[in-house]
């Protein structure tokens, strides 16, 4: 599940997070100030993620050679990047998610787990 639940503030609903988003959000947002700019981005970026998890024990050495095994279960690789996001915003890499003209996206198995992050201003053509 993405970890957003259908609440009611004030008799109306809206899309919140439930326990596990929070958290979710709050360790995401605890990897991006490791990485944080020491002055926010403010012109079109192009953003790079790369969501790299463990290999399973189970996994074969062979796959384990492969370096970047496709990762085709949970969690989507779209509600990864909208955490990211959300989270370099709220560590104030960016007044706005709206200056990324670009994202490129990856989520594998990896022998080095982590997310990666590669920023740069955008280039026009």
């Amino acid at each position: 599940q993405s970890g957003n639940t259908i609440l009611r503030k004030n008799g109306k609903p809206f899309v919140g997070k439930n326990k596990k988003g929070r958290q979710v959000a709050h360790e995401l947002y605890t990897i991006a100030l490791m990485g944080k700019p020491a002055v926010p981005f403010n012109k079109p970026i192009s953003l790079t993620l790369a969501f790299c998890f463990q290999y399973k024990k189970s996994e074969t050495n062979k796959n384990k050679e492969k370096k970047h095994l496709p990762h085709i279960v949970r969690p989507d690789l779209d509600n990864l990047a909208k955490g990211m996001l959300d989270a370099m915003q709220k560590a104030n890499y960016f007044k706005d998610d709206s200056i990324v003209n670009e994202l490129r996206l990856t989520k594998c198995y990896h022998e080095r787990a982590g997310i990666y992050i590669n920023i740069r201003e955008f280039n026009y053509m």
